[in-house]
């Protein structure tokens, strides 16, 4: 939804004399249309919470990764080889957690796809909720400058009876038009908040599945490979698998953070 936006000498100079001439445009100074269809959106998204979903499977991952450490899986042999040996129960074991991990890896995939569109509606959300908010504080800040420039305007004429009083109704207008604006002020920081947290953790995956975890893979082939591992192997190995738990440790903390700053 596309709002047109005036500014507060437009709608000082246009509008407000409008209203004023014709007071029956008085209840709807100041209205913006509301996307109907990009809340039902953005409610359905906090119902079922996709950025969650994704942060589960991560951490899923993480926990068949973190039964695949390196250091786990490698016992000392005789000190004078100084070299280590891969236990064939454990081996199995760790062979037995990489198949694990594809199914899971296609599972968080798909889970990041729904974070994609979730972004998506997030951004329109957000950019809809600011152009409302400047719209409301625009006409609010034009109806106090006129009402104040103009003290005639709106007022019942010497000796005239009247009903309808327009400066009145427009100075009620006005308390509604705040209520509004404290309350597009207080959810916009919560939608940016929930972007902010989505594309997190879009770029943490990324990271992830893209960079650490390939690398990792490539060190884990070149430790069950051989059937011993030297010290460089398995340090190599074990750095490569630290990189990607803080990466996944950094997922879960993304999550914690639910109130905006």
């Amino acid at each position: 939804m596309t709002i047109r936006e005036m500014s507060v000498a437009d709608i000082k100079a246009v509008l407000l004399p409008k209203v004023f001439a014709n007071p029956s445009l008085i209840g709807e100074f100041g209205s913006v249309a509301t996307d109907e269809d990009s809340l039902a959106s953005v409610f359905t998204l906090m119902e079922q919470s996709p950025v969650i979903a994704l942060g589960v499977k991560l951490a899923e991952i993480g926990a068949v990764l973190r039964g695949a450490d390196p250091r786990r899986i490698t016992r000392k042999a005789a000190w004078l080889k100084r070299m280590f040996a891969l236990d064939d129960e454990v081996r199995a074991g760790y062979e037995a957690a990489g198949r694990r991990l594809e199914p899971l890896l296609q599972e968080a995939e798909r889970a990041a796809d729904r974070v994609r569109g979730t972004v998506r509606i997030l951004e329109q959300a957000v950019a809809s909720t600011e152009a409302r908010l400047r719209s409301v504080q625009a006409h609010h800040l034009a109806a106090v400058d006129y009402l104040s420039e103009h003290p005639e305007a709106g007022v019942p004429g010497a000796g005239a009876f009247e009903y309808d009083r327009p400066r009145d109704r427009l100075q009620r207008r006005l308390l509604h038009l705040k209520t509004l604006e404290a309350t597009l002020a207080l959810s916009l920081p919560q939608l940016q908040l929930a972007r902010a947290q989505a594309i997190e953790q879009l770029d943490r995956f990324g990271q992830f599945s893209s960079v650490l975890l390939p690398v990792w893979q490539q060190h884990v082939v070149s430790l069950m490979a051989a059937q011993h591992a030297d010290r460089e192997v398995v340090a190599a190995a074990t750095k490569a698998h630290e990189a990607v738990m803080r990466s996944l440790a950094g997922s879960a903390k993304t999550m914690a953070r639910r109130d905006p700053p």
